[in-house]
């Protein structure tokens, strides 16, 4: 009986995945998306069902420069980190004022949750620009894909909301009870939970596919659901690389899950009956 096998690919987009003219290009970007192409389409027959996450964020938003200022009014550069006391002090404030007290609830929360303090990235994935796009490397494996199993790819949106990161697939860093685009996507863990394998890809490894992976882990147990799926998890090592500077996060994951038995292997590797 041929196995059924979904696989995942997180934020596949122009802005992460150009590595000369995107917001955050990731170095390694480009090959990776050959390899996943090309394991797309050799694998385009047993490949059952493919879901992409589309990282979604408008320019005004908690991760991008223009949501705060500094002591002299001034937006914060990329690749600034802020965190609780920061707040606290009035290093850094949220240009709107009506929501220190969301910012500093926010910082406390990360901190209670062991979560990476607030980073400030360049504006990315705007929605409406290039940069949300998916990468054109992947464009043709994709359609073909869709043509030849008669389905359609299922695509799920990250970010909308201004007042948390959402790196992961299935919630965003900080959940509100009054927006079910940052609470858990518990249809889409049991839907994963069908399959026989899940493959997991995307960019970038350091961050929205190491979160995704331990979000799927943490509420599968949390809900204790499918434990089996753990040996289903197939992470695909040659079609993901870390945001640069961040290398020592994608070593911290790829180290976490081999401890946890999840398979780590380059997408060549894979040969499908």
């Amino acid at each position: 009986m041929m196995s059924k096998n979904c696989l995942l690919i997180i934020d596949p987009q122009n802005d992460f995945c150009d590595e000369q003219n995107g917001a955050l290009g990731v170095k390694g970007a480009s090959e990776d998306m050959t390899n996943l192409s090309n394991f797309i389409s050799k694998n385009n027959d047993e490949i059952e069902n493919i879901i992409i996450t589309l990282d979604s964020h408008n320019y005004y938003n908690i991760a991008h420069p223009y949501y705060w200022k500094d002591k002299n009014g001034d937006n914060p550069e990329p690749f600034t980190i802020i965190n609780l006391e920061d707040i606290e002090k009035k290093k850094y404030l949220p240009v709107d004022s009506s929501k220190y007290n969301t910012v500093k609830n926010y910082a406390r929360s990360l901190r209670l949750s062991n979560k990476n303090p607030i980073c400030i990235w360049p504006p990315h994935c705007i929605i409406g620009t290039r940069g949300h796009n998916i990468t054109n490397t992947l464009m043709p494996s994709l359609k073909e894909w869709e043509i030849n199993n008669c389905k359609n790819i299922q695509y799920i949106i990250k970010g909308l909301n201004s007042d948390t990161e959402h790196y992961g697939a299935f919630e965003a860093e900080v959940q509100y009870n009054n927006d079910s685009s940052t609470i858990a996507d518990m249809l889409l863990i049991n839907k994963l939970s069908y399959y026989d394998s899940i493959y997991v890809s995307g960019e970038a490894s350091s961050h929205c596919v190491a979160e995704t992976v331990k979000q799927l882990l943490q509420l599968l147990r949390n809900n204790l659901l499918r434990a089996d799926i753990y040996k289903k998890i197939i992470i695909l090592q040659d079609t993901m690389s870390p945001v640069p500077g961040f290398e020592h996060i994608e070593n911290d994951f790829f180290e976490s899950m081999r401890e946890k038995n999840i398979k780590i292997c380059n997408s060549s590797d894979i040969n499908n009956e």
